[in-house]
């Protein structure tokens, strides 16, 4: 058996949340939507963190120091606790409300720019400070495809992950993919997007690994906190 389980804990003045629209999706479901003038500039993310005005959320690792390990791992249970502040966003795409061309222009230009960025991260960690990505498609409870997906990254700092949005030119790329599609249809698109950002401390998230590969997850990390039990 390999299995997974990673159980959070998030405070709610540890978490910002934006969406392009009023759909309900991920946290909205339980907390409600609130018109925001905290966006659109650099810096905006972290402040619509509540707790960003009383901390400045460093981590005491450096990504230039993540070396993936390669160890053993089979058959073995594993707990990995991230160090404190780290960096968890979830980055998500809707378009099941799209017209058949709208969905056939986002899912041709502007989804394998998003899928190389993830890629990206995912392999450069001393560069991006991202431990761990997945590109998920959705699914309903009965197990049935939708048409939904996102990213699922966990960053070693909340800067590693503004470092890696503000200036990288894959994500730049991103972007400008993006408002290409915007002004196909004259800024008029039933495409909704919405993200999910929490910063955490070690003990409000619980990363367990059992009997699975050494590279599963942040399992190839020594400088990680891991308790093998």
């Amino acid at each position: 058996t390999n299995l997974l389980t990673v159980p959070l804990f998030i405070p709610t003045n540890h978490i910002e949340t934006l969406h392009s629209g009023e759909n309900i999706n991920g946290v909205s479901n339980f907390s409600p939507l609130q018109y925001t003038k905290v966006h659109d500039y650099w810096g905006s993310m972290r402040d619509r963190i509540p707790a960003s005005k009383h901390h400045n959320f460093n981590s005491l690792y450096k990504k230039d120091n993540l070396k993936p390990m390669v160890s053993n791992t089979k058959e073995n249970r594993i707990r990995v606790y991230l160090p404190d502040n780290f960096c968890i966003i979830r980055t998500a795409q809707n378009w099941s409300e799209c017209s058949d061309e709208e969905r056939d222009t986002y899912l041709s230009l502007v989804e394998p720019v998003l899928k190389q960025g993830e890629d990206y991260i995912r392999n450069n960690p001393t560069e991006t400070g991202c431990l761990s990505s997945k590109f998920v498609y959705e699914i309903s409870l009965a197990g049935d495809s939708q048409d939904k997906s996102c990213v699922i990254a966990y960053f070693l700092s909340l800067s590693d992950l503004e470092d890696w949005s503000r200036a990288h030119p894959l994500h730049l790329n991103i972007y400008k993919t993006f408002f290409k599609m915007l002004e196909k249809y004259n800024f008029k698109t039933e495409l909704a997007l919405w993200h999910e950002v929490s910063v955490l401390k070690k003990e409000q998230a619980i990363f367990e690994y059992i009997n699975c590969h050494s590279k599963t997850g942040l399992l190839p990390y020594s400088e990680l906190q891991v308790t093998n039990y």
